[in-house]
């Protein structure tokens, strides 16, 4: 079901041109600098951070950027290296921390609000003898919404498919403020996991759960309540040379990838310190996420990583071996790389990487839902 929010306008509506406050919601001007997890870049001051509390005034926020002519960055936990969370100068970044209430409201399943994180989500859940059935590794890393805009892989995935075949509703703000309630049956559903934030806003998402160590115990019907969250808006702690390059690939070619990546590993063994190959083998789903690999059936998910060596050339170094990603891509072209967390240059075309079979359909799904380009502008 979709349908278009309806808001009270009185509590949130601008009271001029400027942006300084939209009421319950405020924006706020800031001149500090933002960093996201890579370390790659920083934002650029001034900009303006909002912190929208629920669908509805994350809604009013979008419907007022764009009259406003502002663009928005959404801001998870900023557990990504690619700058694409990093507001622009006089641009908004969209703090999704407000959004941290979780309510148990049907046998099985939680409803949570997108920028709790992951792991405390997992944590909330196994006091009532439950889990996340697909989890991110790296500690307290992205929030529920980054997880969705990046794609989502990680434990569990070899059992229970990627995270796209274990949500069962997303509610999503599009980039003209519409309130979008999108069933997993929907064609739509599926192509928001891996769209970065640029078909819409993810608010809040109706998650699968499994019972943990088959110990059952009665579903906490009705209990409900908001999760502390830091600000998104605060420096990511993080280890600045710290870096991982994924690279998707049939299950059939998993000897062929893992040589390609030893070879690429010894040629740069200069530049970086590698720790060892990281793999997850992602079972078949009925859903199939066209923007993080977008063919049916189980596949293999294949990466280095480790730190860059400390220097004045970590950044050459690091899209060094993000172009030799690419290379390798170039030449297999059934593979694939996860491109909405890892390191790829500004210049990165994602139109063409996604090729021309997903390409101009996510083309024509952004100019839809996102006419205005309010949202996480490619620049």
């Amino acid at each position: 079901m979709r349908f278009l929010a309806t808001c009270v306008w009185g509590a949130f509506l601008c009271s001029c041109s400027d942006p300084g406050t939209l009421g319950a919601s405020q924006m706020e001007r800031r001149e500090l600098g933002m960093i996201d997890y890579g370390r790659t870049g920083e934002s650029v001051a001034p900009y303006y951070v909002v912190r929208p509390a629920s669908a509805a005034e994350l809604s009013v926020v979008v419907v007022e950027a764009h009259r406003l002519k502002k663009k928005l960055r959404i801001r998870g936990r900023g557990h990504s290296m690619n700058q694409s969370s990093l507001p622009r100068k006089g641009e908004i970044s969209l703090d999704t921390s407000g959004l941290n209430y979780y309510e148990f409201d049907s046998p099985g399943t939680v409803r949570v609000g997108a920028g709790v994180p992951m792991t405390d989500i997992d944590e909330l859940v196994r006091g009532y003898g439950m889990s996340l059935p697909v989890l991110n590794d790296g500690g307290r890393g992205p929030s529920l919404g980054g997880y969705v805009a990046a794609g989502g892989i990680g434990r569990g995935a070899t059992v229970h498919g990627g995270f796209w075949a274990n949500v069962l509703q997303l509610v999503v703000v599009s980039g003209s403020g519409e309130i979008l309630v999108i069933d997993r049956t929907d064609p739509l559903f599926p192509w928001f996991f891996g769209s970065m934030g640029r078909l819409g806003v993810v608010a809040e998402a109706r998650l699968q759960l499994v019972a943990e160590n088959q110990v059952t115990q009665p579903y906490p019907v009705g209990a409900s309540g908001r999760i502390d969250v830091r600000s998104a808006s605060a420096r990511v702690d993080a280890d600045e040379n710290l870096f991982w390059l994924t690279v998707f690939a049939p299950v059939v070619d998993r000897k062929r990838l893992r040589e390609r990546l030893e070879s690429l590993m010894a040629r740069h063994s200069e530049s970086a310190n590698f720790t060892e190959i990281y793999e997850y083998r992602i079972a078949s789903a009925d859903v199939v996420a066209p923007l993080v690999y977008p063919e049916p059936g189980e596949f293999a998910a294949m990466g280095v990583w480790g730190s860059v060596r400390p220097g004045g050339e970590r950044f050459r170094k690091l899209f060094a071996l993000s172009d030799a990603i690419d290379h390798l891509l170039r030449e297999e072209p059934g593979w694939r790389r996860y491109v909405q967390t890892e390191a790829v240059r500004p210049s990165f075309d994602h139109l063409e990487y996604f090729g021309p079979r997903v390409g101009p359909v996510f083309a024509l799904l952004e100019s839809s839902l996102d006419p205005h380009q309010v949202l996480n502008p490619r620049n």
